[in-house]
């Protein structure tokens, strides 16, 4: 099975779960919503200019986030 066939397989697994119609249509109702709120998101996120201070907030995520991965490789190679 290629990684798109089991995808495709999962997203329909999920969509056809045993549970009541009502608690289906509500998981579909909320998917539907953070797709549109996910989309909304990416378009406004370019739409302003970024200043300098949130060019430094992003820089110092983004090395702590490689410290991080650092620290569970190390983790990994120890305990796991």
């Amino acid at each position: 099975m290629t990684p798109d066939e089991r995808a495709e397989y999962e997203r329909w697994k999920r969509d056809h779960q045993p549970t009541s119609t009502a608690d289906r249509k509500r998981k579909r109702a909320l998917r539907d919503q953070n797709a549109w709120a996910r989309a909304s998101v990416e378009r406004h996120a370019d739409a302003k200019p970024k200043t300098p201070e949130l060019l430094e907030i992003e820089q110092r995520l983004a090395e702590l986030r490689a410290e991080l991965e650092q620290r569970r490789a190390f983790d990994e190679g120890v305990f796991g």
